[in-house]
């Protein structure tokens, strides 16, 4: 706060430098205000070399940070380095920037709004609500046309249970803005958490009609989809953007993805032939996606479809990310099929610790604690998955807790 308040009187920035070993939080918190106020003082060298680190960081700071960066860069001549950074922020997106003035620097209001809604955001991950309303609020007095800052009062309010509002907030940013995209991102989210499945699919399918060239428009249109329950509908629509990224030059990680969202969806609707077919392609583009790996070893494991590679592909997937709770519980649950219960616990204990009460995680733990005949802590695993299943899982736990498990390695 006080760097910017030099810089509003015309002085050097003067923000100290500090070590991640000596002052995590401040190196944390300081990498893009750094930025932020090399380019309100017009020094552009030390800029470009923090918007260079920057690019490894990711997140929404630094997509807010790069949009706001390009026309300054822009105006210093370096329009290549200024599509680059528009590139790394919008991603697939590929929708032109406007909306934001050619300028030799950065206004002080800009760098702090953009200060008070990172923390805001911070806050709200921890589900520190009302703070991080003030303080998206506060950024919006300091900058009422930051628009990062509008999404993050809209977020707020919906963690404050007034999505009504939150609705009319995205809704005033306009389609112009290369933050309309995030807005109806949020107004699916909150129209879906409501069941409002129509109105969801209405927004995506504008959003698509106005960026017809926006895969992640057509993604929000396949989601809206499958909210509603249209499986095949969503599945055609997510053919429709892997064929395209296909033809129009995407990376074979990005391509790879799109087909696993593609593969996911016909596996909904069924047909686990077609899905598997997609999930294939979908390695041979990306080999060594853990993501990939991991959900056709999974669900070739779970329909008994060649078990030894299944086990090795998730074990390939566990190798690369380890700390992730979705491959965790598929490595825990691989050794659990195999009847290695010894291996299978503590994997699927530390799945559960980090999952809460998530309904598969929890099923797989209680089942694991079964065979291992520890009856109690297998009743209260399958209860904790019971809280947040539908009906007829719930319905199927509810048998697991009266009886058991006749067979110790059933599936579910």
């Amino acid at each position: 706060l006080r760097s910017w308040v030099n810089v509003a009187q015309g002085k050097p920035h003067g923000l100290p430098e500090a070590g991640e070993q000596s002052d995590p939080l401040f190196a944390f918190y300081s990498s893009d205000q750094r930025v932020y106020l090399d380019l309100a003082v017009g020094d552009y060298n030390k800029a470009k070399l923090g918007l260079r680190n920057m690019a490894l960081v990711g997140g929404d700071h630094m997509r807010d940070l790069f949009l706001r960066a390009a026309p300054i860069m822009t105006k210093q001549g370096d329009a290549a380095f200024a599509t680059a950074l528009i590139g790394t922020a919008l991603g697939p997106d590929r929708i032109p920037v406007s909306g934001f003035p050619l300028g030799v620097k950065l206004a002080p209001e800009t760098g702090l709004a953009a200060l008070h809604t990172r923390i805001s955001s911070a806050l709200l991950e921890q589900e520190i609500s009302e703070p991080a309303l003030v303080l998206a609020r506060n950024a919006l007095w300091i900058e009422p046309t930051y628009e990062p800052a509008t999404i993050a009062v809209a977020r707020a309010l919906v963690a404050q249970g007034q999505e009504a509002t939150a609705l009319a907030l995205l809704a005033s940013i306009p389609a112009t803005s290369p933050y309309w995209s995030p807005a109806v991102n949020e107004r699916m989210a909150i129209l879906t958490a409501q069941k409002r499945f129509d109105d969801a699919l209405a927004a995506a399918t504008e959003g698509a009609s106005r960026w017809p060239k926006s895969l992640n428009m057509k993604i929000l249109v396949a989601q809206a989809l499958a909210a509603k329950g249209d499986i095949q509908g969503a599945a055609t629509q997510y053919r429709e953007v892997a064929d395209l990224a296909d033809k129009g030059g995407y990376g074979p990680r990005q391509r790879a993805n799109y087909r696993l969202l593609l593969a996911s969806t016909i596996d909904k609707a069924g047909n686990w032939a077609a899905a598997k077919q997609e999930m294939e392609a979908a390695l041979i583009l990306d080999p060594n996606n853990a993501q990939i790996l991991n959900y056709l070893g999974y669900n070739m494991l779970e329909k008994g479809d060649d078990p030894a590679r299944a086990a090795a592909m998730i074990q390939r997937a566990y190798e690369m990310s380890p700390d992730s709770i979705a491959i965790t519980d598929s490595m825990g649950w691989a050794h659990y099929k195999t009847g290695d219960i010894g291996k299978a616990l503590p994997l699927l204990e530390k799945a559960a610790k980090a999952a809460g009460n998530d309904v598969a995680i929890n099923e797989h733990l209680g089942d694991a604690y079964w065979r291992a005949g520890r009856r109690r802590d297998a009743r209260y695993a399958w209860g904790v998955a019971s809280e947040a299943a539908d009906d007829a899982t719930a319905m199927r736990l509810a048998t697991k807790v009266d009886i058991g498990l006749s067979d110790p390695y059933t599936t579910h």
